[in-house]
């Protein structure tokens, strides 16, 4: 598929109020060892399942981690991001119904489908879409954070 530059920042800044439903918990086990079952629903967005905070600690001090960040830039600006000093860090926007970017740039952002990928918005639906996307594409392991900052309150302690 071929996009104009106008046709992916018209998708990239899209805004809809579509429903995401929550997936199916996994019940094999993570890169990090820990049972999928051991997930558990963000403050946030109660529809939303998240990675546990040891499940995601673990996968940031890997250096082969990739951190997608699902925002809008405006959020971004307002907010802040998720500063790891070991990891990629990746802006790939993501509406509640697809994430234009990673569709057509995932193999180039994230190189390794083996490698561990750490997505992030600011409720975690996004990000619930951008791991869903992921995984359809052949990444392995796949976490959702949440929502930046209020779910990595344990982040952004240390």
């Amino acid at each position: 598929m071929l996009l104009t530059r106008r046709a992916v920042s018209s998708a990239i800044f899209a805004t809809t109020n579509a429903f995401v439903p929550p997936t199916a918990i996994n019940t094999h086990l993570s890169p990090f060892g820990v049972s999928k079952r051991h997930l558990y629903t963000a403050k946030a967005a109660p529809d939303i399942t998240i990675a546990a905070p040891e499940q995601i600690k673990e996968a940031l001090a890997n250096p082969k981690t990739t951190v997608v960040d699902a925002r809008r830039i405006d959020e971004i600006l307002e907010a802040g991001y998720l500063k790891t000093p070991n990891n990629q860090w990746i802006h790939a926007p993501c509406t509640l119904e697809e994430c234009p970017l990673l569709s057509v740039a995932a193999e180039s952002l994230i190189r390794d489908p083996e490698d561990p990928v750490v997505v992030y918005c600011a409720s975690g639906k996004r990000a619930q879409v951008g791991k869903e996307f992921l995984e359809s594409e052949g990444y392995k392991f796949v976490l959702n954070a949440g929502g930046y900052p209020e779910d990595m309150d344990y982040l952004l302690q240390q």
